[in-house]
């Protein structure tokens, strides 16, 4: 005769495994959905303030692009900026910068296709006080630097899949121990059946 236990058991058992399997799985498969290419660092990076024009713009990617479709800058005060055309090298895209532009606060908008196919967008703000004068990039403040969101992509992966995996931990114990009471429930239950007939035996 099969035990109450014995039917129960391989049932929770079967869920947590299917949960345990799933978790990991859930969060393998969606990681790689949302990664597309992605800004890691940037020469001037993000929100630099120089204290002349740039000779050039570097961007460099976590992975090489397919293609780059366009790059554009404007003045957040006006015109557009007449950039040269964007050059890629694996994953860094270059673009010169005029000279002569006008100092200010600029916005330079990148789009670019991923590997698998998708457009992406994004920008970069920079701001200059003095025309060009043959220096590059970099002053202290302009060195590249690496995007959070880039980093973040694989971080956040791992704690999702960490508090998952949390999450089934304790859903296993809680499982375990209502499995338990009811056997002793049903222990206690069979133990006061057996009682009364006993005495009437005797």
């Amino acid at each position: 005769m099969t035990s109450h236990t014995g039917r129960t058991t391989p049932r929770w058992l079967l869920a947590l495994i299917a949960v345990l399997v799933a978790v990991p799985l859930t969060v393998l498969v969606a990681g790689p959905a949302s990664a597309h290419t992605k800004l890691v660092s940037s020469n001037p990076a993000q929100g630099t303030a120089l204290a002349t024009a740039p000779q050039q713009i570097v961007l460099t990617f976590n992975e090489v692009p397919t293609s780059v479709t366009s790059v554009r800058a404007q003045d957040t005060n006006g015109p557009l900026v007449a950039l040269g055309d964007p050059v890629q090298n694996g994953a860094t895209v270059t673009v010169s910068w005029p000279q002569d532009q006008a100092p200010g606060l600029f916005r330079l908008v990148y789009v670019l296709v991923s590997d698998d196919g998708d457009s992406v967008e994004g920008d970069l703000l920079f701001s200059y006080a003095a025309a060009g004068s043959g220096s590059s990039a970099g002053t202290g403040s302009s060195s590249p630097a690496v995007t959070t969101a880039a980093v973040g992509t694989s971080s956040t992966m791992w704690r999702a899949w960490l508090v998952g995996v949390g999450l089934v931990v304790v859903a296993a114990l809680g499982v375990l121990l209502a499995s338990r009471r009811r056997h002793r429930a049903d222990v206690d239950l069979r133990a006061g059946e057996k009682r009364p007939s006993e005495s009437s035996v005797v």
